[in-house]
């Protein structure tokens, strides 16, 4: 008797800790996807491997969602480097992993920068399956794509954003 007294009071707890919890996400905006030259979400808190604040550079970006269990994300990644090696692009690698998780998936990745954003962030920009890959530039959103195919139209759009941005005056 006394032990399902103390079940239904770690359930009240318990669900009601999970009702505030789910109120509290539902405040965050839950984008499906992000649309092309709308405004890159203002939140953007991430660190790197080392635990140093993590920004968006003032070139065009390819940032990538991942998760350290992902088969698909971990097709993709060999094809970093030589993209962040590219001049006048920024590669990002982010997951909301622990960061134990994630040094063994970017430990040899050359220039990309990789590193543990937070899950508000990966809510804002729509990461709601990996891989996902957002192009950013000037502020603004140049490509959206989910899964393993976008990849390439995530490149291809990254190197026309860094042409274009290289070739037009400021």
């Amino acid at each position: 008797m006394r032990a399902a007294h103390l079940l239904t009071l770690l359930l009240l707890v318990t669900t009601g800790a999970n009702a505030q919890d789910r109120s509290a996400q539902d405040r965050i905006a839950r984008p499906l996807a992000l649309t092309l030259g709308q405004r890159a979400p203002e939140e953007f808190r991430a660190r790197s491997m080392d635990g140093e604040a993590l920004t968006l550079r003032d070139r065009p970006t390819l940032i990538m969602f991942f998760a350290s269990w992902c088969r698909s994300c971990a097709d993709v990644l060999p094809a970093l480097p030589a993209l962040a090696s590219r001049p006048g692009v920024d590669v990002l690698l982010l997951s909301h992993e622990r960061r134990s998780l994630i040094r063994p998936h970017v430990a040899d990745l050359g220039d990309t920068r990789a590193g543990q954003c937070t899950g508000r962030t990966a809510i804002r920009w729509a990461a709601r399956v990996v891989p996902t890959f957002v192009v950013v530039s000037d502020g603004e959103v140049r490509y959206f794509g989910q899964g393993t195919s976008a990849f390439d139209e995530a490149r291809d759009a990254l190197l026309a954003t860094a042409a274009t941005a290289t070739s037009s005056p400021r």
